[in-house]
């Protein structure tokens, strides 16, 4: 998703809030994959897809966040994130030389 972190975080909050008036639900945890850049001063405004399909400094993440309300207030925490190690072709924890 290409945008700015406020409007992400807007979106969730309404969704949240949705979720809490139709649903009676009041804390949501979400998964996302995407793409994480070492170099967020050079992929700045680029398509991270694109970098990680060049290989130029991108990896790809999967994101575990906990939206809730506290006091009114909307809260997204960050609850984990796994990260997939590009090394010369091979990902981190699978190697495809020892494959049959």
């Amino acid at each position: 998703m290409n945008l700015d972190l406020y409007e992400r975080f807007n979106k969730a909050h309404k969704v949240c809030t949705a979720l809490r008036q139709y649903w009676g639900v009041d804390e949501i945890t979400m998964v996302a994959e995407g793409f994480l850049s070492y170099d967020p001063l050079a992929t700045s405004g680029r398509s991270l897809r694109d970098a990680f399909i060049r290989n130029e400094k991108v990896s790809e993440c999967i994101t575990l966040a906990h939206a809730f309300m506290y006091a009114g207030e909307p809260q997204i925490t960050v609850v984990a994130m796994l990260l997939f190690i590009r090394e010369k072709g091979h990902y981190l924890g699978h190697d495809d030389r020892n494959a049959q």
